[in-house]
């Protein structure tokens, strides 16, 4: 029972942030993928894959850090440059220089955002989510839930959008969820700043 409430909050759990977003409208005949689109997987999935080692390792670069802490301080330095070259190479990979084009409403469970233009409730989505600071990317699939003309005379995009999720793998779900936190984390530090201030 407090398993299935705490995956629940895991699912609710949402957090406002600047990604870079690209989506294509899937058509049921619809070609293949292209060529370049498989590569830009592969290196998503290496590149998450990487940093699942990098968290895996934290670990125990804790337990030596308790014994041996000049090793653990070069040990974290490399750490850092591999996270480095991470950065560079999933920039690279997605066309040179990456940068937020988009402020989301994201979730484990999906996302929202406002464009200019409608969708259609019910539309599958291909989605590319990259992820800031760390570059880390998902590609989700997902089904337009809603698509509402914004009231707002003041709104810079007309049409909020909510996408579900299709079922994320458990390594991209363990990856998101670390990245909401950390997100929420640096939100909470700022917040307390500015209350200092």
């Amino acid at each position: 029972m407090s398993e299935t409430i705490a995956q629940e909050r895991r699912r609710s759990f949402r957090v406002d942030d600047d990604v870079h977003l690209v989506f294509r409208v899937i058509k049921e005949d619809s070609e293949p993928r292209q060529h370049g689109e498989d590569q830009t997987v592969q290196t998503c999935r290496a590149l998450m894959q990487l940093r699942e080692l990098s968290s895996q390792s934290g670990h125990i670069l804790a337990n030596i850090r308790k014994q041996h802490s000049d090793i653990a301080q070069y040990l974290a330095l490399l750490d850092k440059k591999i996270e480095a070259v991470a950065q560079i190479a999933g920039a690279m990979s997605m066309g040179g220089d990456m940068a937020p084009n988009i402020r989301v409403n994201i979730g484990v469970g999906g996302l929202a955002f406002s464009q200019d233009s409608p969708l259609l409730t019910g539309q599958r989505l291909a989605m590319r989510i990259v992820l800031f600071p760390s570059h880390l990317c998902i590609q989700p699939k997902g089904r337009v839930v809603y698509s509402r003309e914004q009231a707002q005379a003041d709104q810079q995009h007309r049409h909020r959008i909510g996408v579900e999720f299709e079922p994320l793998t458990e390594q991209e779900q363990d990856q998101l969820i670390r990245h909401l936190l950390e997100k929420q984390s640096a939100q909470r530090r700022r917040e307390r700043g500015m209350d200092v201030d």
